[in-house]
């Protein structure tokens, strides 16, 4: 688990460093409980993946 929690650490830092039109960006995680963290995203307007995906079938 210990491994597993230091993996996932280690990506989210990765990923804050991303700037990309079309990638959400990740602001910050934190860790709500010994189980559970939480992700603090980019707002982003509009419907969601999935929506998107029904009408359109593949992403651009």
């Amino acid at each position: 688990k210990a491994n597993y929690i230091k993996h996932a650490l280690r990506e989210c830092d990765i990923l804050k460093t991303l700037d990309h039109p079309r990638i959400v960006r990740l602001y910050d995680v934190f860790e709500i409980d010994t189980d559970s963290f939480c992700t603090v995203l980019e707002y982003i307007e509009g419907n969601d993946i999935d929506f998107f995906l029904k009408q359109h079938k593949y992403i651009p």
